[in-house]
């Protein structure tokens, strides 16, 4: 791979649905983020200062052990997490560092149980590996990524150990050797050694102001902010331009154009092509393929996040006393006939119905209407497809009418954008763009009983069984629902929780801003998120 090792995904699919992928969509989603959006990074990763601590610790322990027989995996551990919870203890409310620098993005281990003075470790603090700034959902996997780490020292005979690998390359032994520099003006910092000895709250807070605080570091010179930015936003290499740096570049155009954006604006903005007052305009061939992925990424966003609400509707009828999938539809089409009376005989009708309720005159070519809207309705409009789960219409309507939105804003779009292999992806079995809209509109003016059967035979009670049974392990039971003697019953582990709620999988671009607000490319105010320009945005590579 030429950008470094990719983030996998998690092996514990709990039963109780929070951000799993019951439907097979979510993976997909996944797959673009981590190869052409934002590779390397997730969610967590949103604090310069935890890179440059974790960068620190492997490279100071093998400073500290120039004797080999003290490079032990032992050693490395009882140094890591003495070094792990100081660092914790300093992020507590209203610690000096605290105080003076501010919280990071996001803290982490500050739920530890410390009782000082004491000797640290995870134990000692009641805290597991699961908390370390190292673990796979946390900085783990993006040090690696980014080449800050090296994967795993080596022992004797070639013999891979658990202790972290720091890169040896300048950028890396910069950013090292300037926490290193920034720590020794303590004068406890000799007490973190190999065997570190019983510490005070005092100690720790002394560490905490310089340096063992994360927030210390967006006050670092220029050129450590420069070391970090060549590693996570690389130039060219063989002619092709980096993911990272061409969403970043895509960022700085794009509030160069519609200022006081927040993520959550530059998610639509994207999405539809257009700003506050008109067209995105972008400079570059790159960085306009790197919008349309974004906009293809929404898209499947939508469609996942509808066919969810589905399956939240399907479980919902199975509760209040449905078997079948007959009677499933059944109950729905009353529910959206009374609360759409002779708008909803077909599919086509309620997309008709939302077209005109923006001010499109309904025709009956869908391409030609669906590129009406894409022209007439922006992210500021009601009509936009985003509906509040605070909506009050009935959740089976709420799930129709977001529906209708996303056929009309992508029906005509997914054409244009059939030279990104992303809209193909995974096709029938994953329910691909190119797949799934024609598979829509062949139904749309079919009576709104046959679009409904096919949605909770096809898309929502034979999916959500054949991903499920293809990820059973023998253990955990992932089915929310199966056929039994009376029909279709939702399983044993289910039926104490509530229906499936769809939830909006988060997209790593909120950590990446706040990651970039750090290193001052961008600037982020704090109280209302709004982004603008920051004094090393040029430090981009430009595209």
């Amino acid at each position: 791979m030429p950008y470094g090792v990719q983030p996998f995904t998690t092996k514990n699919f709990a039963p109780k649905g929070g951000g799993i992928d019951f439907l097979g969509l979510r993976i997909v989603n996944l797959r673009i983020l981590t190869q052409d959006l934002i590779p390397g990074i997730n969610n967590a990763t949103s604090d310069f200062g935890f890179f440059c601590l974790a960068t620190w610790i492997p490279w100071k322990f093998r400073n500290l052990c120039p004797d080999a027989k003290d490079y032990t995996e032992s050693n490395y551990f009882r140094f890591q997490e003495t070094v792990e919870v100081a660092m914790s203890h300093s992020q507590r409310d209203n610690s000096p560092a605290h105080n003076r620098y501010g919280p990071p993005n996001r803290r982490i281990g500050v739920d530890q149980k410390l009782l000082l003075p004491a000797k640290l470790g995870f134990d000692a603090a009641k805290r597991t590996d699961a908390t370390s700034v190292f673990a796979a959902p946390l900085y783990g996997p993006s040090l690696r990524s980014l080449g800050l780490h090296a994967g795993f020292a080596k022992a004797k005979g070639e013999t891979l150990t658990r202790i972290h690998g720091t890169s040896d390359d300048a950028d890396t032994t910069l950013i090292a050797e300037y926490v290193d520099a920034s720590l020794r003006e303590s004068k406890y910092y000799p007490k973190f050694n190999i065997s570190p000895e019983p510490v005070t709250e005092a100690m720790i807070d002394d560490l905490g102001l310089n340096g063992f605080h994360p927030s210390f570091f967006r006050d670092s010179p220029r050129k450590i902010k420069q070391a970090f930015i060549r590693k996570l936003l690389p130039a060219a290499q063989e002619g092709a331009s980096h993911p990272r740096t061409l969403t970043a570049n895509l960022i700085l155009q794009t509030i160069g154009q519609d200022s006081d954006l927040t993520t959550d604006d530059l998610r639509a903005v994207w999405h539809t092509g257009t700003t506050r007052k008109r067209g995105l305009v972008l400079k570059g061939p790159e960085i306009i393929r790197q919008r349309e992925r974004w906009e293809i990424f929404t898209h499947r966003q939508y469609q996942r996040y509808c066919l969810e609400m589905f399956m939240h509707c399907f479980e919902q009828a199975l509760i209040d006393g449905c078997h079948s999938i007959r009677q499933v539809v059944d109950k729905s089409v009353g529910v959206v006939t009374k609360a759409y009376p002779g708008q909803s005989a077909t599919f086509e009708a309620i997309v008709h119905a939302e077209a005109k309720a923006a001010g499109l005159k309904p025709v009956k070519n869908t391409d030609a209407l669906s590129t009406a809207w894409q022209n007439t309705v922006s992210w500021t409009q009601a009509s936009y497809d985003w509906i509040e789960p605070t909506d009050e219409r009935p959740p089976i309507c709420r799930a129709l009418t977001m529906l209708a939105r996303w056929h009309l804003r992508t029906y005509s779009s997914i054409p244009v954008l059939a030279s990104h292999p992303q809209t193909q992806w995974d096709g029938r079995d994953r329910l691909s763009l190119s797949w799934f809209s024609p598979w829509l509109e062949e139904r749309s003016r079919c009576p709104l009983s046959r679009l409904l059967e096919d949605m909770f035979s096809q898309l929502v009670f034979a999916q959500h069984l054949r991903i499920a049974l293809g990820r059973f392990d023998g253990v955990v039971q992932r089915l929310r629902f199966t056929l039994d003697d009376s029909g279709i019953v939702r399983t044993t582990a289910m039926k104490a929780q509530p229906p499936l709620e769809p939830a909006w999988m988060q997209d790593r671009l909120d950590a990446f801003v706040l990651l970039l607000d750090d290193l001052g490319v961008l600037n982020v105010d704090g109280d209302h998120g709004k982004i603008s320009e920051g004094a090393n945005s040029g430090q981009v590579p430009a595209k």
